[in-house]
């Protein structure tokens, strides 16, 4: 997976600096990340994300109207934390009802952003490439 040096850092902004955690998505092209949907309405604390459903199937309508066929989520831990058993239950519960393989999540941890590409059975950390390119070039 790649990501503009840009988008990376306004993806930082956007997730990380605030302190509470949030979600939302992630699109890309060719598996190169493009663009992100905030989950404006889920529900935020300092500890917790509980994502709003109907948002964030706006948000893939939205981005399939711009041509953004393949997702991913995104997530924040305020600190460093690993990936949770809540984090992975919630998305293997998404994969069922969706009658998918597998998705992938970007998980926001303060200062770094961490792939993962999710299962019905296992995760694993899949690298996440910067690249000096900006989207539009």
């Amino acid at each position: 997976m790649e990501i503009s040096q840009d988008l990376y850092d306004n993806l930082l902004d956007v997730f990380a600096y605030n302190g509470t955690e949030k979600g939302g998505l992630v699109f890309f092209l060719e598996n190169r990340i493009i663009s992100y949907f905030l989950d404006e309405t889920g529900v935020c604390s300092g500890s917790t994300y509980r994502p709003d459903a109907d948002s964030l199937r706006k948000g893939i309508k939205s981005g399939a109207e711009k041509g953004y066929t393949e997702f991913a989520f995104i997530h924040c831990h305020p600190e460093h934390e690993p990936i949770s058993g809540a984090d992975v239950a919630w998305i293997q519960s998404f994969l069922r009802l969706n009658r998918l393989e597998k998705i992938k999540m970007l998980l926001v941890q303060y200062d770094r952003i961490v792939c993962y590409l999710i299962d019905s059975q296992k995760y694993s950390e899949i690298p996440l490439v910067i690249c000096n390119t900006p989207v539009n070039a």
